[in-house]
């Protein structure tokens, strides 16, 4: 697993003893007289007035911070003490905050801060202190080398055997296999093999590297299998103790009292971070203040991180059907979303006569700029083009043009059918870039399947479904387009109604497993409730959603393409859900019910060993804002979590709310970040400009620009500047909330004053998207004019 990069750091050199007793000061103490030393490094002892006491536990206060110093606010009484940015260290009686560690942060990159982190987990798997973060900070800062510093903090961590496991006498073998456990996490059933020990041994074995040069290179090659399916649970293990560890020494700047507590429950913070989870890490650091950031006293700097994302294999994907084109009103309730249910098309309406499509009417017509807007938004597609409905089966539902026979199983008709889907699915991928298509939308109701006898028609149906899948995935395949391409069908109906076939099963519905084995995911939309249970019960919903699964699905991923609950007995109280075939009906109020309710229960669900076991991958809502296109006294208005007037109904907020907590956790998010991001700030300086590429490949998997301003000055106006080399869109969320979007221009200069917090930290997300995916735009420049 752990091959090197193809750029290794090996820059041997020997450690000083005046560089070891350095970094054994720095790091938690000498190994002499243990007991008294200090975690600070070699310095003048401060002086009495340069450290400000209490008397109680760090916890027992707030601190305010900006940069006029420090104000310290006891819980308990409220007295609050003022603290001047001259001196120290604020101490308390478990902890001492080295005030400075912030402000001596700026003097290196977000990189090469990480880097030094990463060092105190390599050789001690703890947290840093403050005081030893800083002492290194200066030393990287005036031009000491990484492998030097990873030397001294070998050599300290051999003086530390009891605590650390290294020693002087180690094979090389066993000090690799301590790395790995460190860094990579891996012991018990994930330890290393002989082999991959062996492989970074012998290295070691020839002399070509030092031991501090080896555990850089490891540290190097595990952030290398990020979004790996076997290992990328390694770096996301590194990355998380190296976010704890930078909270902890550098946001709150705290130093234990004494070099033992220092290791030992700096060792206990770094064993509680996993994969997946810091909060149990950050639990024990035992400080409830998060507002508290030194950042927030130190000088004002511009960062610029650039971030990538993937997507999380166990998360969902939530978005909405956006009345169209109404991506807007999603961006600005809803923040970014990563899917969007868009598109009705028929093929009675692009080919005009036999042989003919008219894609030019298409795109004329507003539906390919509905797509194209998803894109523009960031959204990755869910599609459907309805090929096979007949007025034979359904009347008003016929999608076969009339210069056809109205059947599909027509010979001719079939034939022009093929035809119409190979250069349908070509122009739409060559318009977008990739998609997932649904060939026949909501086949249960469109080829009336939820019928009793219908069975004869599900297997007409089926046939044809496999062949046009084919006959899609052969057109994306021969303009070599083949892997943006995915299919699936969309059931819907009701399948616990015992008057369904669907109900009896899959044995039963041979039919539905060969269409879903064409398939690469099952899809379906669901609006039934439990007539024995309230209107807001999302029971019904759980029990349809757990019924494809287990008996369609085959493994294979499931996204809900629709759900959502009707409020149009607000408007016409004489509308129940009685008399919508007991589809979720009711008021404003009962659909906040449902949606609080339905979140509740999803996450606990999706899990592995949940009912929907982690395949749940989507979860779409119909819809972000009430139907214009339907009249008043239409019940099919009134799904939108936003009014036609543009008020939000009160669900709004209930999904706001999940949808940022959904997104906010580890397992259920639908994207993880690569790592902790690049520091491009120099490549935006006054003196040089390199420009970033911008990618984005889908709703889920795209790069960013961070800008943060640590301590933001006072101005009248400010006006975030970005300038690209080509035409794109330009998303920006800006302190985490705010969504804002443009398009259609290379340079952009968006006012964000409103938005903006003076003499605070601020930082704006910047999403460059285009219509088709993937993108790849230049960011030539990027800046906050204060003006």
């Amino acid at each position: 697993m752990m091959l090197p990069t193809k750029s290794q750091l090996r820059i041997p050199q020997l450690a000083s003893l005046l560089s070891i007793i350095a970094l054994l000061c720095a790091c938690g103490g000498q190994a002499n007289n243990r007991q008294d030393q200090s975690t600070h490094p070699p310095a003048p002892a401060p002086t009495s007035n340069a450290i400000v006491s209490f008397d109680k536990p760090r916890d027992a206060y707030n601190i305010l911070a900006d940069s006029g110093g420090f104000k310290v606010v006891d819980k308990s009484t409220s007295q609050s003490t003022g603290v001047s940015l001259a001196v120290n260290a604020i101490q308390f009686k478990d902890v001492r905050i080295n005030v400075r560690a912030a402000t001596q942060s700026q003097q290196l990159s977000m990189n090469n801060l990480n880097q030094l982190t990463e060092l105190y987990i390599a050789f001690f798997n703890r947290v840093p202190d403050a005081d030893g973060l800083v002492y290194w900070i200066d030393q990287r800062a005036k031009g000491q080398s990484l492998e030097s510093i990873a030397n001294n903090f070998y050599s300290a961590a051999v003086l530390y055997s009891a605590q650390t496991d290294y020693s002087a006498s180690m094979s090389n073998a066993d000090f690799v296999r301590i790395i790995y456990k460190n860094v990579l996490g891996r012991t018990g059933p994930t330890a290393p093999t002989d082999t991959e020990v062996n492989y970074w041994a012998s290295q070691l074995d020839q002399g070509s590297i030092t031991r501090g040069g080896l555990a850089i290179s490891m540290l190097t090659s595990a952030h290398t299998f990020e979004g790996d399916a076997s290992y990328g649970w390694v770096p996301q293990l590194l990355n998380n103790k190296i976010t704890v560890g930078n909270y902890f020494a550098l946001q709150q700047g705290l130093n234990y009292l004494s070099n033992e507590d220092s290791i030992s429950k700096g060792m206990a913070i770094a064993a509680a971070v996993t994969p997946t989870d810091t909060s149990a890490a950050l639990a024990l650091i035992g400080v409830s203040d998060t507002n508290f950031t030194l950042f927030n006293a130190a000088p004002n700097k511009v960062s610029i991180i650039k971030l990538a994302t993937l997507p999380n294999p166990t998360g969902i994907k939530f978005g909405f059907w956006e009345t169209f084109s109404k991506q807007d009103v999603a961006l600005s309730t809803m923040g970014k979303r990563p899917t969007s249910r868009v598109g009705f098309d028929n093929w009675a309406s692009i080919e005009t006569s036999k042989g003919v499509y008219d894609f030019r009417a298409f795109g004329a017509s507003g539906s390919m700029e509905n797509y194209r807007r998803v894109h523009n938004y960031g959204e990755s597609i869910y599609a459907a083009i309805n090929v096979s409905f007949s007025a034979q089966i359904t009347p008003s539902k016929q999608t076969i043009p009339q210069f056809y026979n109205g059947r599909i199983t027509d010979p001719e008709t079939r034939l022009a059918a093929k035809n119409f889907v190979y250069a349908y699915v070509q122009h739409m991928l060559k318009a977008l870039g990739n998609l997932t298509l649904t060939i026949d939308y909501e086949i249960m109701s469109n080829y009336r399947l939820s019928a009793a006898g219908s069975e004869s028609r599900a297997n007409e149906w089926a046939d044809w479904y496999v062949e046009a899948a084919a006959v899609a995935r052969k057109a994306a395949a021969d303009i070599g387009m083949g892997d943006k391409l995915k299919l699936q069908p969309i059931v819907n109906s009701n399948p616990l109604d015992p008057t369904n076939p669907i109900s009896k099963g899959r044995d039963y519905n041979n039919w539905l497993v060969r269409v879903v084995a064409a398939s690469d995911s099952l899809a379906l939309d669901t609006y039934h409730s439990d007539p024995s249970l309230p209107n807001t019960d999302p029971q019904r919903t759980f029990d349809i959603i757990r019924f494809w699964i287990d008996n369609f699905s085959a493994g294979k991923d499931v996204i809900v393409t629709e759900n959502g609950f009707n409020t149009v007995t607000e408007v016409i109280p004489s509308i129940t859900r009685a008399d919508r075939d007991w589809k979720t009906t009711g008021t404003d109020t009962d659909q906040a019910t449902y949606y609080k309710l339905l979140f509740d229960k999803l996450a606990e669900a999706n899990k592995s060993d949940g009912i929907f076991h982690n395949q749940l991958k989507s979860f779409n809502l119909w819809s972000i804002i009430d139907n214009p296109a339907k009249a008043a006294n239409d019940e099919d208005r009134y799904f939108g979590l936003v009014r036609l007037d543009g008020t939000e109904k009160p669900a709004a907020a209930v999904v706001r709310d999940a949808l940022r907590r959904y997104e906010n956790d580890a397992f259920t998010r639908p994207w993880n970040y690569v790592g902790l991001g690049n520091d491009v700030t120099q490549n935006f300086s006054d003196t040089t400009t390199i420009p970033a590429s911008l990618s984005y490949s889908a709703g889920d998997q795209f790069e960013l620009l961070r800008y943060s301003e640590n301590m933001l000055p006072n101005a009248k106006q400010y006006l975030f500047n970005v300038s690209l080399n080509t035409t794109a869109s330009l998303i920006l969320c800006v302190n985490g909330t705010q969504w804002l979007y443009q398009e259609g221009k290379s340079t952009y200069g968006v006012d964000v004053s409103k938005y903006m917090k003076a003499n605070a930290a601020n930082t704006i997300d910047v999403y460059v998207t285009n219509s088709f995916f993937p993108s790849n735009v230049i960011v030539k420049a990027i800046q906050l004019k204060k003006i």
